[in-house]
């Protein structure tokens, strides 16, 4: 069936606008007015989105795999036999990869892209991966059958000490959701691509409440426990969350009504050159611009927002806030945890085997944030990683093995830890567990409907000429 399919054509970093640029990326860009059918078939032909799939489908499933054998109350002996056979499966798939990269690439016609006909290149694939459907589809499975493992076997209702991994799981299954939405379907419009990453932030600002949750009641130092600071840890972590969105959706436009809902101002557009006629593609669904013969005034009438206060004018701004955004309330969660590791000495201190799962995490963690703020290695070399190896799919990759080793720290933790944390910590509750966790998933929602409803309010950018025509036709009115 796939192999029936046109796919889109991809465009250089020159075809598309300022807007959907992405720093040492020079092509593999999708149609900047892509439909959602289109988005979804994107995913499996070569963008620089595409490799995100299988970086991370290959890893996870060998994972979960060994997840399974471990946690089955039988826990059975995995043989030689049954390993050889999982390494055979996981080479299959890398071959499946390989292939598919090579038959697409082998498809790619460079020269296409100047041209205004709209061709498509179809790849033939492998039956299987057909299952995968998004960036992070097969790690928000792992994550999401992690969570229906602990629901089945365990009395969660009953037993509250369960509920704060919930809380944790959940979060694991909401910011990978979020984060393939967002790259789907991030090029259907400029005003999409923002909507898309203002959900985007608002699940990572959750997954880091979800973190503060369940280090709350199970990872803070003994010496700790039940002391002034933990007592407001959860309230300030539920702060942090709110601020956490604000800003991180802030960074990319501004303040919701003050700084984009305001009249045309041609330097917020993406720079001189792109209001002049150029070869793009048309648009890939009609709407209200059927009637305009100039396909470069419809891409950029519509990608170009009136904004006082914008990421493509002040990008260097914009990344120092959102990193900020998501960086503070990291260092603030991880506070009990870097004072057990670093600083705690002698009694009180929790020396146990989950230190060394809890130290490879915040090592990966701050590889994670590197690739975010340094773009390496696409910096150092602009257009080599168009398509394999960009900083965005290795800040993915880095992220979500943090997030496992996390997972496996706080499961250490929660068992090694149970009959003293249930003397001396302080209760868990509804309150300092779900509650918190729906009350800061219904702030950050509140914050991104602000953002989007004053952005799909703002005013569309006028271009000089339907301005002149515009004045005229007043002049003879």
């Amino acid at each position: 069936m796939l192999s029936l399919i046109k796919f889109q054509q991809v465009f250089t970093i020159h075809q598309v606008p300022r807007a959907f640029h992405e720093d040492g990326i020079i092509s593999g860009y999708r149609h900047p007015r892509s439909s959602a059918t289109d988005c979804v078939w994107s995913l499996f032909q070569l963008t620089n989105e595409t490799l995100n799939v299988w970086t991370h489908f290959l890893p996870t499933c060998r994972r979960s795999i060994t997840r399974v054998a471990n946690d089955s109350p039988e826990k059975p002996n995995i043989s030689e036999q049954h390993r050889c056979v999982h390494s055979l499966y996981n080479a299959r798939l890398f071959g499946w990869l390989l292939i598919f990269t090579v038959r697409t690439v082998q498809h790619r016609n460079t020269p296409r892209c100047c041209s205004r006909t709209w061709r498509s290149s179809a790849v033939v694939l492998d039956p299987a991966a057909s299952v995968m459907c998004s960036n992070n589809s097969n790690i928000i499975w792992y994550f999401l059958w992690k969570l229906m493992t602990v629901l089945l076997m365990e009395d969660v209702w009953h037993d509250a000490y369960t509920w704060p991994l919930l809380v944790f799981l959940a979060c694991c299954c909401v910011y990978p959701l979020a984060s393939s939405c967002a790259h789907t379907f991030n090029t259907m419009s400029s005003r999409a691509r923002h909507i898309c990453y203002f959900f985007d932030y608002g699940a990572l600002s959750l997954y880091s409440l979800g973190s503060a949750v369940s280090y709350s009641a199970y990872v803070f130092p003994d010496a700790w426990l039940g002391g002034s600071f933990h007592s407001c840890y959860i309230p300030v972590a539920v702060l942090n969350t709110i601020l956490s969105t604000s800003l991180a959706c802030y960074s990319r436009l501004g303040f919701p009504f003050l700084h984009y809902n305001h009249d045309f101002e041609e330097s917020s557009c993406p720079d001189k050159h792109a209001l002049l006629p150029r070869p793009v593609p048309p648009p890939l669904f009609s709407g209200d611009d059927d009637d305009d013969d100039d396909d470069a005034a419809i891409v950029v009438k519509n990608t170009c927002l009136s904004v006082r206060f914008s990421e493509s004018r002040r990008p260097r701004l914009s990344k120092v806030l959102r990193i900020l955004a998501f960086a503070w309330p990291y260092l603030f969660d991880n506070i009990p945890l870097f004072y057990r590791l670093l600083v705690c000495v002698g009694e009180g201190c929790t020396e146990n085997e989950a230190n060394s799962l809890h130290v490879q995490h915040t090592l990966l963690a701050f590889l994670t944030a590197f690739l975010f703020a340094t773009h390496l290695p696409e910096r150092l070399a602009p257009g080599r990683f168009d398509y394999i190896g960009h900083s965005h799919q290795l800040f993915h990759v880095c992220a979500i093995i943090a997030t496992h080793f996390q997972m496996k720290a706080i499961e250490v933790d929660m068992n090694l830890r149970q009959m003293q944390l249930l003397d001396r910590a302080p209760a868990v509750s509804f309150h300092n567990t779900m509650g918190a966790a729906l009350l800061s998933a219904g702030f950050s929602l509140a914050i991104i409907c602000i953002f989007s409803v004053s952005l799909l309010g703002s005013l569309p950018v006028k271009t000089p000429e339907e301005q002149n025509l515009k004045q005229t036709s007043t002049k003879c009115s």
